[in-house]
């Protein structure tokens, strides 16, 4: 016999996102996407009216009020799991994991892992261990240490540049690399650092020895030093091409 279809609320403060995530869903069999909401009060109204299976709610819509609204949702639907989209730290996960959301993914999540998680939701198994934020992780389990092989060179120059009080103009001229190009790296290392601002990265990076102890620079010294730091975070011999 096969298993019930899944009846879902999308809550998403973008329409366009909330059209995307919908299209998404529906295309695969026993999901049927019963309500969208776009603010936290639309997504509790609508579980209440609706009880739905379970509920994909952004994080960024929430601000400051996750846990609250996660806690208000189960209470309108005690049956209704909350899957969260998210770009918060690791311990911001846990906080939600504690207020009741079934699980955290990252909102950078590929199609294949939110279909799985989704699935582990119906069925009741535990979403699957992975290091926040690119997935679920269980309320209580530890954060994986980080080591300079989850980072790539460039992430690590960009992070020392970063550590020096550079710009990403600075960054970018001292590199040799557009804009857009530190930018990219940034996030990626915000991400893997679960970093909510640059001296938090720093902070994180200098602490996992990613990058050398260094103190803050004038701007005009830090630019003269880039290619110094750079090479003390690049290993000795020839390496990949970088972008």
């Amino acid at each position: 016999m096969a298993p019930p279809t899944m009846r879902v609320v999308i809550a998403d403060d973008h329409s366009l996102v909330r059209d995307a995530l919908g299209e998404l869903l529906i295309k695969q069999a026993r999901l049927t996407v019963v309500g969208h909401a776009a603010s936290c009060a639309e997504a509790v109204r609508a579980v209440r009216a609706l009880q739905p299976d379970f509920v994909l709610l952004s994080l960024r819509m929430t601000g400051r009020y996750g846990s609250e609204t996660i806690r208000r949702i189960r209470q309108a639907g005690p049956a209704t799991q909350v899957l969260v989209l998210s770009v918060r730290c690791p311990h911001e996960i846990e906080k939600l994991l504690a207020s009741g959301a079934g699980a955290c993914l990252h909102q950078d999540v590929g199609r294949g892992e939110l279909l799985r998680t989704i699935d582990a939701l119906r069925t009741g198994r535990p979403a699957a261990a992975a290091p926040c934020p690119d997935g679920p992780r269980p309320a209580g389990s530890p954060s994986p240490p980080l080591s300079t092989s989850d980072f790539s060179l460039r992430e690590r120059e960009v992070l020392g540049c970063v550590a020096l009080a550079m710009s990403n103009r600075q960054i970018a001229a001292a590199l040799g690399v557009t804009e857009g190009t530190v930018k990219r790296h940034l996030h990626n290392a915000y991400r893997k650092l679960g970093a909510v601002s640059r001296v938090d990265a720093v902070n994180k990076a200098v602490a996992a020895c990613l990058i050398p102890v260094r103190p803050p620079l004038p701007p005009a010294e830090a630019g003269r030093t880039a290619t110094v730091l750079a090479a003390a975070v690049r290993p000795a011999g020839p390496g990949p091409a970088l972008s």
